[in-house]
């Protein structure tokens, strides 16, 4: 066989062998981004090039009750540089839930390796974007972009259209090491987070019939698990609505949007409430 002419049929394995893997790439890569509305999260591991992030290990997967988290955004606070600029918040209130569910996934599926990304984008104000991640007992909060304007740091051109987080308690700067220390970031902020914060069960999205987070294949958003926060149990001798209620969580089973456990803990329940033993 000539040179040429098994060059050219490598060639050919080497590309059909590729066209196999695609679609394992591509769920792979599916099951990474996950988009509420407007809200999005992804996972992605960080620049290599910052030293803080070479070769650095995160504690991930993390799971953290939502309450913590919804706690942790409504104390983050922001004013701009220029004079007389007022605190403000940086996530207005009440903070929407569809952000809060979204970060708390993202933290529950993250790899060691990776980061949470985050958008929230607000109508008529702009984006607020940044990441998360978790480092022993400290969670780093980093923002880029608040109400659409991005960080800035001293000195550049748009410094005094840029932004600064104002801390608040047991809030600090990454970088903050003493008077000598180096200068810190004032867009990233580092908070404890106790193991008792973390939560044994999965976390929760939306209540049935509202918008569900999702992965994204190439701009669609099909359902990704979800757990339904408990309802009103219905009362006795309401056999209809239990039945009801018992064919939802099947469906929602064999769709494989809740597992085995979270379905036989909510069938019990629903059981028991409904019925009088």
């Amino acid at each position: 066989m000539s040179k040429p002419k098994a060059f050219f049929i490598l060639l050919a394995l080497c590309l059909g062998l590729s066209s196999c893997l695609t679609p394992g790439r591509q769920a792979e890569e599916k099951q990474k981004v996950f988009k509420l509305g407007q809200h999005k999260t992804w996972l992605e591991q960080p620049n290599s090039s910052d030293p803080f992030f070479k070769d650095r290990k995160f504690n991930h997967p993390f799971r953290l009750k939502p309450e913590v988290l919804e706690e942790q955004l409504r104390s983050f606070q922001y004013k701009g540089l220029a004079l007389l600029s007022k605190t403000r918040k940086v996530f207005p209130e009440p903070v929407e839930k569809q952000i809060i569910s979204l970060i708390l996934i993202a933290l529950d599926k993250a790899r060691p390796e990776e980061i949470v990304k985050f958008t929230y984008n607000q109508k008529g104000v702009g984006a607020t974007s940044g990441d998360v991640f978790i480092t022993g007992n400290k969670i780093h909060w980093r923002f880029q972009e608040i109400s659409g304007k991005e960080y800035s740091v001293h000195g550049s051109r748009d410094w005094l259209d840029s932004w600064k987080m104002v801390l608040d308690k047991d809030q600090k700067f990454h970088g903050s090491k003493g008077l000598m220390g180096p200068s810190p970031a004032r867009n990233w902020i580092i908070m404890p987070v106790e193991a008792s914060e973390a939560s044994a069960s999965p976390p929760p999205v939306l209540e049935e019939g509202k918008e569900e987070a999702a992965e994204i294949p190439d701009g669609e958003t099909p359902p990704a698990r979800k757990v339904i926060r408990e309802k009103p149990a219905p009362a006795s001798g309401g056999d209809g609505e239990l039945e009801k209620a018992l064919s939802r969580l099947k469906k929602l089973r064999e769709k494989d949007l809740i597992t085995e456990e979270d379905y036989n803990k909510k069938k019990k329940e629903l059981l028991e409430k409904g019925f009088s033993f």
